[in-house]
């Protein structure tokens, strides 16, 4: 549960939230179309890290990369 807004994506959500939810619903997506990956299980997991630089000029935190994607399923 994230308890903050964030103004790093339109859904004001941290990006690495917002990507690991996407993520997520395109496994359950695959896992319910018709010859798709049905050995995924629908308690799966995800977990995105992002590497973020702080602009020395703005002092602004911004993503630079993705540095890791976790995902269980």
């Amino acid at each position: 549960m994230f308890g903050y807004a964030a103004d790093e994506t339109a859904e004001l959500m941290p990006l690495t939230l917002v990507l690991a939810h996407q993520l997520n619903a395109k496994l359950a997506e695959e896992r319910r179309k018709e010859g798709g990956l049905n050995w995924l299980r629908p308690d799966s997991k995800t977990q995105v890290t992002i590497e973020y630089k702080k602009e020395k000029d703005t002092g602004a935190v911004v993503p630079i990369r993705v540095d890791t994607i976790a995902v269980s399923t």
